[in-house]
C-alpha cells in the first residue's frame, strides 16, 4: 500500500518594500511598493489590502499591481517629518488563491523636502490667514461663530480660538477639527466651497501661521 501526502501550495510572501521597514528621508511624493515571491491576484490588490495611514488617518492614493509589485501612489503629497504606516492585509491572495500568511506592516518618516533631502528646501506655502482664510469666515461663519458657539470666527478672535481650542493641528488638516467639519458630507459642508476647503487645507498645511 502507498501512502498519498498533499504538499500545501505556498502561501505568498512580501519579499522587499519600498521605502524599506523604518526608512527616513523619504520624498513627500515617495510611490510605496511592496514585491512578492510570486504572482499575485490584481483583483486582490486594491485600496482595502494595501493602504497607508499617518497615525489612524487613511492616505487617500491609487493603488496599482503589475508583475509581482503593489504600488500606492498617494493622491497628495505626504506631509514632511511625518511618520507613516503602509499595509498588505491577508486578503491578498495569489494567483492560486492563497492567502498572505498575515498582515505585512512597515513604517517610514518623511524628509523636509520633495527630494528626501532634511537639509535643503523646506515645504512652505504663502498662504495668509488674515488675508485668505478670514474672509471666509467673514463672509459665511461669523452669523453663528461670534462668540456664543466655539470656535469664535470673528476677525480680531479667530486665531486664537481655533488654536486654544485645538480646532486646528498645524500640518494636520485630515485631523483638524475645522477642515473635517468643512469637507464633503460633514456637518458644515454647505458653509464652504471647494476653493475655500483648498485655502484652509493649505494654511493648516503650511503650519497655522497667524500671518
Amino acid at each position: 500500500e502507498y501512502e498519498y501526502y498533499v504538499i500545501p501550495a505556498p502561501k505568498p510572501t512580501v519579499t522587499s518594500t519600498d521605502p524599506a521597514d523604518a526608512a527616513t528621508g523619504v520624498p513627500l511624493t515617495k510611490k510605496i511598493t511592496a514585491s512578492f515571491d510570486m504572482a499575485m491576484d490584481p483583483s486582490t490588490i486594491n485600496g482595502t489590502t494595501f493602504f497607508v495611514k499617518h497615525g489612524d488617518t487613511l492616505i487617500n492614493g491609487v493603488v496599482s499591481y503589475t508583475g509581482t509589485t503593489a504600488s500606492f501612489i498617494p493622491s497628495v503629497n505626504f506631509y514632511p517629518k511625518a511618520t507613516y504606516s503602509a499595509t498588505i492585509t491577508s486578503l491578498a491572495k495569489s494567483k492560486g488563491g492563497i492567502n498572505l500568511a498575515g498582515n505585512f506592516v512597515w513604517s517610514f518618516t518623511t524628509g523636509s523636502d520633495t527630494t528626501g533631502n532634511d537639509t535643503t528646501i523646506v515645504v512652505t506655502d504663502s498662504i495668509s490667514f488674515s488675508k485668505d482664510i478670514v474672509p471666509i469666515f467673514t463672509a459665511k461663519c461669523i452669523s453663528c461663530h461670534k462668540g456664543s458657539i466655539p470656535p469664535d470666527l470673528r476677525a480680531a478672535n479667530a486665531y486664537n480660538s481655533l488654536v486654544s481650542g485645538n480646532f486646528v493641528i498645524s500640518k494636520d488638516p485630515e485631523n483638524s477639527i475645522l477642515y473635517k467639519e468643512l469637507k464633503p458630507g460633514a456637518g458644515m459642508a454647505g458653509y464652504s466651497n471647494a476653493n475655500d476647503l483648498k485655502l484652509i487645507k493649505r494654511w493648516i498645511e503650511a503650519g497655522i501661521k497667524n500671518n
